[in-house]
């Protein structure tokens, strides 16, 4: 065989690991129906959509627009997922869920693969003797988000809600700052160094907000690096095009919304409120990172780590894939050590600045002040940080010595795997919680798409889902909206409507969400 077909092998091999890592990690939300955002979501817009893809794709753009957001792009992406799983189910009569939870496994991969992306062209702009394979180095990234990854209970967790932006937004992200560390290449033609990175920038730009960190974290290196090396073209172009003028788009975009588009909902999340309430918050959300930071608080609303048949499983072949990884990289070499340089400060820096911008900006809104309360609730951001902590773990012992960071490899795995265990059974314990707490969900999302059910039974769905949604805080106009759409679409795909005969009556007065400091403990799963 030759050099290059072996080399091509390995590449899919350590693509296949990654991949069953991430699989692995993710295996507990296979059980959890769809809530919060995404079941309203899947349920509530048949009304304005009437099925089309063009009525979603002119939503993104001047309907249902929220204060001080302007995020087409975003919108745009975040409709068409979930109508695109709803209408899929209901062509296929597959339930909703596992296009979803196919998606974001699907996600968290491609997240994963832009860290090793970055990673690849950052270590390469700290010397231009660093070459690593972005195969082996995604592998390793997804190695380190199947042990610490950690979900948590009834937060905007985006493994288990909104997973197309939460880990959207980091796809775009990571990318764009390793697309900017590989413009500063000093072979890089302009065109090749500019475009790709102004079209992201602008395009995430209008993704989601916390993106902007990553804009303004590489327009600071771009200012140093290339001011220092007076290549003053190509950083007017990059900050031009990559930076000033996504960001004037940022600005308009919101001045626009603020003062002349109609039917602007008030929107917390998009607020600032700097206070020592807002400092808490960052602190408990990223203290809620560190790896093992949660397990108290999952351990006190699940009664404990669940060591059950599915956790024993992930958790060992977790554990078995981990020892094959270190053998392999060893037996294969395919990461090198990588040589520092005093530019790692500023990759240092890039990152630092992202993941910190990232959580200030929804620590210091009053919606996140109140809801991320204590150690143990996290918001979207999460996903940012899970995955560039892991890609500087991943980073952190490549720049080892080689004789060091053999041994700090072996010694990470021992710890890893009884750790893992633990992870993987707190994962199951809190997917399964959640599961209990939302079961009426699963079924009318099933219903939805297979169309089986007699209205009476339909009908008591309803009033279920009233009874245990009802924890999550659903205002009482929103819930009329939701049974008025699940009427529409049920109608037009299966001839009539959900539930006419014996609709539930909806409570008078919004009950406060489990997320909610003003909602004590979080309760009991109700027994069916």
């Amino acid at each position: 065989m030759t050099a290059a077909r072996l080399s091509r092998l390995h590449a899919w091999a350590w693509g296949v690991i990654g991949t069953a890592f991430m699989a692995l990690a993710m295996a507990p939300i296979a059980i959890v129906p769809l809530f919060g955002d995404d079941f309203e979501i899947a349920a509530l817009h048949d009304l304005e959509y009437h099925g089309s893809l063009l009525n979603v794709m002119a939503q993104g753009w001047w309907g249902d627009l929220q204060s001080n957001r302007f995020n087409p792009v975003g919108r745009e992406f975040s409709l068409g997922y979930h109508v695109f799983a709803r209408e899929a189910g209901a062509i296929t009569g597959a339930d909703p869920q596992t296009f979803y939870r196919l998606g974001t496994w699907a996600l968290g991969c491609a997240s994963a693969l832009a860290a090793a992306f970055t990673l690849v062209h950052a270590a390469r702009f700290v010397s231009a003797r660093n070459a690593l394979a972005l195969a082996p180095t995604y592998a390793a990234i997804c190695a380190a988000v199947a042990v610490t990854l950690h979900l948590h209970f009834l937060s905007h967790d985006p493994t288990l809600t909104i997973a197309e932006i939460g880990y959207g937004v980091v796809v775009l992200s990571l990318w764009l700052i390793g697309l900017g560390f590989r413009a500063l290449r000093p072979n890089v033609p302009l065109g090749r160094a500019v475009w790709p990175f102004a079209v992201l920038s602008m395009a995430g730009t209008l993704f989601y907000e916390t993106f902007v960190t990553a804009v303004a974290a590489m327009a600071l290196v771009f200012v140093v690096v290339l001011g220092r090396e007076r290549r003053w073209r190509l950083l007017g172009w990059l900050l031009g095009a990559g930076a000033l003028l996504p960001a004037a788009v940022f600005l308009a975009g919101r001045w626009w919304v603020n003062t002349y588009a109609t039917d602007v909902a008030q929107y917390s999340g998009t607020e600032l409120q700097l206070s020592a309430g807002a400092a808490r918050t960052f602190a408990l959300y990223t203290a809620g990172t560190v790896p093992g930071a949660s397990w108290r608080h999952a351990a006190a609303v699940t009664g404990g780590p669940m060591f059950v048949a599915p956790a024993m499983i992930t958790a060992t072949l977790t554990a078995a894939l981990l020892i094959a990884t270190l053998v392999l990289l060893r037996r294969w070499r395919s990461l090198p050590r990588l040589v520092p340089s005093r530019r790692l400060w500023l990759v240092l820096a890039v990152l630092a600045i992202h993941v910190a911008g990232t959580y200030g900006a929804q620590s210091a809104s009053p919606k996140y002040i109140t809801t991320i309360y204590h150690l143990g609730v996290v918001y979207l951001g999460y996903a940012t940080g899970v995955l560039v902590a892991a890609m500087l773990a991943v980073g952190a012992l490549l720049f080892l010595p080689r004789r060091i960071a053999r041994v700090t490899a072996v010694v990470l795995v021992v710890i890893a795997i009884p750790f893992t265990y633990v992870q993987h059974a707190l994962n199951w314990a809190v997917a399964t919680e959640i599961a209990g707490l939302v079961t009426p969900n699963d079924r009318i999302t099933t219903e939805l798409s297979r169309g089986a059910l007699a209205e009476p039974e339909r009908c008591e769905l309803l009033h279920q889902w009233v009874g245990r949604d009802s924890y999550f805080g659903t205002a009482p106009d929103l819930m009329a909206t939701i049974f008025e759409s699940l009427d529409a679409r049920y109608e037009t795909h299966h001839g009539e409507p959900f539930c006419a005969s014996d609709a539930p009556e909806i409570p008078l007065e919004e009950r406060p969400s489990v997320t909610s400091p003003a909602a004590g403990p979080a309760p009991e799963a109700p027994q069916p």
